[in-house]
């Protein structure tokens, strides 16, 4: 079965926005690049079962791309 599996984007840690120190004070802000400023990032697999998914992506959300059901293991 075709999954997407969403985890959290290891770029910005969750956060979606990167900080960048422009001053001894300032920071600025920009979207990350790897996920868009969402926080995290799909990919789109094949497995047999959920349950083997959640064994590569214990931390995933997996949803099943035929019927639409999540599948959340935390």
């Amino acid at each position: 079965m075709l999954l997407n599996i969403e985890v959290q984007c290891t770029e910005c840690e969750g956060y979606g926005v990167h900080f960048h120190q422009i001053a001894v004070d300032e920071y600025a802000e920009n979207d990350c690049h790897s996920c868009d400023g969402s926080g995290r990032v799909v990919y789109r697999e094949m497995y047999d079962s959920l349950e083997d998914a959640t064994k590569d992506y214990p931390e995933a959300f997996v949803l099943k791309a035929s019927s639409r059901i999540w599948a959340c293991r935390r």
